[in-house]
């Protein structure tokens, strides 16, 4: 591209443009294009005293909301003080002691009716073997008569 006459101080600064711009693959130096390119991206028309305050606005609603996370950020506490792996332990915990509490609770279902002195929980533990006894030989002799009958 042939440059028109400006000043040595011009003509490489132009120069130096051309090179980033073929290293950026970009074909189009015109103004019009990059007018086109900004005010498609809303910089179109806005002064440089329109984008200062468009700035000052944002850095003040920037501040705002560092100043809620921060407030938000100390309300919360360090670090949760249950985990998911504490609490997929203590279940397991509560698992075994479940079934724990039921093993026990069968071992109070048989004693119950039981008198709480340990020697009267004898004797009609030798009581309720004796009767079981008498049932055992009641349904022998009756099986045994169900026997002859049937012969």
């Amino acid at each position: 591209m042939e440059l028109p006459h400006f000043s040595e101080n011009v003509q490489q600064k132009l120069t130096v443009l051309e090179r980033v711009a073929e290293s950026l693959n970009i074909d189009d130096l015109s103004f019009p294009r990059w007018r086109a390119e900004m005010e498609r991206e809303g910089y179109g028309g806005e002064t440089s005293e329109m984008l200062d305050r468009r700035r000052e606005a944002l850095l003040k609603k920037a501040k705002e909301y560092h100043k809620e996370l921060d407030s938000l950020l100390a309300n919360m506490p360090a670090a949760p003080p249950v985990t998911v792996s504490k609490l997929t332990k203590q279940q397991e915990k509560n698992k075994l002691k479940e079934q724990e509490l039921k093993t026990k609770r069968a071992k109070i279902k048989a004693f119950q009716g039981l008198p709480p002195n340990l020697d009267l929980a004898r004797h009609e533990l030798r009581n309720a073997r004796d009767e079981q006894t008498k049932l055992i030989q009641l349904r022998e002799r009756l099986l045994g008569r169900m026997a002859e009958s049937v012969t």
